[in-house]
């Protein structure tokens, strides 16, 4: 988990050495009982708080009920689109993973500069 943490944290102080933000938001499956989700979000968040990342305020999440993981995760691109980050942490089951990049890859995406490449 800290390799993760300590790869974003650089990301971030090269950025700012820039004059420049690097944003890292957190995604995560909102069931608090997960026998995988929760430790790998709780051991994320720690390594964070002990590591001098900087997150984007408001960790998204998701939960599959009867509508289906393409449902749940085009709410959650939205927002991620609509902030913009440079990287995006998991933190949710490793099964629902391959549907958040599908709702990414099929939904489009303004670039930083705003500029239309469609």
């Amino acid at each position: 988990m800290s390799a993760a943490v300590n790869y974003l944290r650089q990301q971030q102080q090269q950025k700012r050495q820039k004059k420049s933000d690097y944003t890292v938001m957190v995604v995560r499956y909102r069931n608090v009982n997960g026998i995988y989700n929760t430790p790998l979000y709780g051991a994320f968040k720690n390594a964070v708080a002990g590591g001098g990342l900087q997150l984007t305020p408001g960790d998204l999440e998701y939960t599959t009920g009867k509508d289906g993981i393409s449902y749940a995760f085009s709410s959650v691109v939205g927002k991620i689109y609509a902030k913009n980050p440079d990287a995006v942490y998991f933190a949710g089951r490793g099964a629902d993973l391959r549907g958040l990049i599908t709702a990414m890859c099929t939904r489009r995406a303004v670039p930083r500069d705003g500029a239309d490449r469609g």
